[in-house]
């Protein structure tokens, strides 16, 4: 079996994926070729990274194309390129925290894979309710040819490794004012003054191993970085089992699928309980002894990296592909043009027509039509808008309409981009971020109406209202479409070349977009080589603005 496995950061030696799957993997294929998706993705040219993997595919012909999903890299019409090129290689996408992603994004990409794997019971059953046939239920593991027992002396009572955020720095300086010594390793503590003295740097590799088996309890937060309490099985979990070290973890009632409380696992089920623990293990040597004991032969036998994907492996014999889930489907949308017709560009009409499964698509030219005969006109079930100087992805009328079929709504929102006249630079207009931010009172201003996707029966509802928004700028239409049940696809699948910032748009921008610092400074010197001496100089005051915000 040739396998290519598309993984971001997979040839970084301290990466997660290289450390547990690459070694298993290549036990396993008789070719592992390896492709890292964020190698181009970082300087954000999405387009060269697919047109690199296209040819890396062709040049290889692998059996197996294993795809962990980490946003939108790869496009899904460049696997229906290599299925179309390449039918009999099967493309499976592994699916991380699908708890979050899943509504989102994840069951959208998923569309475009013979098969697909999540770690969530409950999520697993949705993806039957919708139609997969194909998703492979399994769970996080271990590598034990990376993770393994050491012999060294424990020198930290208790230690977090892990990223800094919400609710982890409260428990953190929980247990600090309750006397507990503590230290934490990963990414941002050092950005806590009241934390430095605890924090201990980023661990890489055999560090990372070693300060597991150092540590008296390792402390295990098995929460989403989002803050919402949704509760995730972490691969610590197993890591730690198998490094043969004592760990405390908040209480999942899933974990106890693969272990027993008290036997081979310690759950605390809130602070009071976990500082009580805490104390009762670090003086009772033998007992979190015999516990760690119990979680690694456990692991050992039954939680491999080897074990999943052997099982993962005999389900895609099993199983029938459902690769394209929506070509047979009967999709129908009636498109509003809203604007003058000799307006509306070439690359407009094309990314129109070239929409993924969409039997019907009824381009209407509002300009054009009587009031009064715009109900008679519309003939799909589905409405939606365009204006000039946008192009659509090819699925974004397919991502919409499947939102809406799997979650019974009768709106759907789409996050957008605006291209900045760069490939490093386009900025993200996020919906998640309002929402996370509890700020949907700014949507109406900030939401471009071919964002939308409508039932035909609640659009003619407010269609008084529709022409107010179009002839007065009167928001009342935007306003009452979001007080309908909506659901919204966390991807940009529109993109303007211009895009008119209103005083609202002003105030909030700077929390609704997503714009790494390294695309920013890579288009801040992009702008001085090309003399645009205005532009450098606004990303430079962005760049001041964000990091006193910080």
């Amino acid at each position: 079996m040739k396998l290519l496995l598309l993984a971001p950061d997979i040839i970084k030696n301290h990466n997660y994926y290289y450390l547990n799957w690459f070694s298993v993997l290549k036990k396993l294929s008789s070719k592992l070729i390896v492709f890292d998706c964020r190698n181009l993705e970082s300087n954000f040219d999405l387009e060269k990274l697919n047109e690199l993997f296209y040819q890396k595919v062709l040049e290889n012909n692998p059996d197996i194309i294993f795809y962990v999903i980490h946003r939108n890299e790869i496009f899904p019409e460049t696997l229906l390129k290599i299925k179309e090129k390449l039918p009999k290689t099967n493309i499976i996408i592994w699916i991380s925290d699908d708890d979050w992603r899943h509504i989102n994004h994840s069951r959208l990409l998923v569309l475009y894979a013979d098969y697909f794997v999540t770690t969530y019971l409950n999520k697993s059953k949705r993806y039957q309710r919708y139609g997969h046939k194909n998703a492979i239920l399994t769970q996080w593991a271990c590598n034990p040819d990376e993770f393994y027992p050491m012999n060294v002396k424990k020198k930290y009572d208790v230690s977090l490794i892990g990223s800094a955020y919400h609710p982890r720095i409260e428990w953190i300086q929980y247990l600090l004012d309750n006397g507990i010594n503590v230290k934490v390793f990963g990414k941002g503590w050092d950005k806590y003054p009241e934390l430095k003295h605890i924090y201990g740097g980023f661990l890489n590799g055999k560090d990372f191993v070693k300060t597991i088996n150092e540590t008296k309890i390792n402390l295990n937060f098995g929460w989403g970085s989002i803050n919402d309490g949704t509760l995730q099985i972490k691969g610590r979990t197993f890591e730690f089992g198998a490094c043969n070290s004592f760990q405390i973890t908040n209480y999942n009632p899933v974990l106890n699928n693969y272990f027993t409380e008290n036997k081979d696992i310690v759950y605390f089920r809130n602070n009071e309980d976990l500082l009580e623990k805490i104390k009762y293990y670090l003086n009772n040597e033998k007992e979190r002894e015999r516990i760690a004991q119990n979680c690694y032969e456990n692991v050992i036998k039954n939680h491999t990296w080897e074990k999943r994907f052997n099982d993962i492996f005999k389900q895609i014999e099993i199983k029938k592909s459902c690769f394209n889930l929506n070509k047979d489907k009967n999709y129908k949308v009636d498109i509003l043009m809203i604007g003058n017709r000799n307006n509306f560009k070439k690359e407009t009409l094309k990314s129109i027509e070239d929409q993924f499964n969409i039997k019907e698509k009824k381009m209407i030219y509002f300009n054009e039509i009587d009031k009064n005969n715009l109900k008679n006109l519309l003939k799909a079930d589905l409405v939606t808008f365009c204006t000039p100087n946008e192009t659509w992805d090819p699925n974004k009328l397919e991502f919409q309409v499947y939102s809406l079929e799997c979650d019974r709504n009768t709106v759907n929102l789409t996050d957008f981009q605006i291209n900045e006249g760069s490939k490093i630079f386009k900025r993200w207009f996020w919906i998640d971020r309002i929402l996370r931010y509890k700020r949907e009172d700014l949507l109406p201003y900030f939401l471009p109406i071919s964002a939308i996707l409508v039932k035909k029966k609640v659009f003619l509802k407010k269609l008084n209202e529709f022409y107010d928004f179009i002839e007065k700028r009167d928001l009342t239409f935007l306003i009452n479409i979001l007080k309908e049940e909506w659901n919204y696809v966390e991807l940009p699948l529109i993109e303007f070349s211009k895009f008119k910032f209103n005083k609202k748009h002003k105030k909030a921008k700077k929390f609704f977009y997503i714009n790494s610092d390294l695309r920013r400074k890579l288009f801040f010197k992009e702008c001085l080589k090309r003399g645009k001496i205005f532009k450098a100089f606004f990303l430079l005051m962005e760049m001041i603005e964000k990091e006193w915000i910080r």
